[in-house]
């Protein structure tokens, strides 16, 4: 089982690590073709982290046997996100060129990441309460 929660964290990490270098370089682009390559490899990205990530909650949830409560904070939060990065998105675009979003974009992907590694539990017995 630890092996199995190793591979899910470095899962989300390496996944949402691409992702985020895959939104860095979409302006770069030099055709449709490439674009849409970068597309599909990021959505491709996206799945496994995203995958990864409710199994982690419910991994979580079923350590501390309050799963419900986990997953449906983890489901509010991201919805939240998506609120704000929606409104983020449409402020970066009045003032800047679409370009910059991707830029900035995978720029806060990248930190979030890295800020959020040292919260990452070394094992499950370390996660008592959310």
């Amino acid at each position: 089982c630890d092996k199995k929660r190793e591979r899910g964290i470095k899962m989300i990490f390496y996944s949402l690590l691409l992702c985020a270098i895959m939104f860095i370089i979409i302006p770069f682009a030099g055709s449709v073709k490439i674009l849409f390559l970068i597309s599909a490899i990021s959505g491709l990205f996206s799945g496994f982290w995203n995958t990864s990530a409710w199994w982690y909650m419910a991994t979580i949830g079923a350590k501390i046997k309050e799963i419900g409560s986990v997953i449906g904070s983890y489901a509010s939060i991201a919805t939240v996100g998506h609120l704000i990065s929606y409104l983020a998105s449409g402020i970066i675009i009045r003032y800047f060129d679409l370009k910059y979003l991707f830029i900035i974009y995978g720029l806060v992907l990248l930190a979030g990441i890295f800020y959020s590694r040292k919260y990452f539990p070394k094992n499950l017995e370390e996660v008592k309460t959310l």
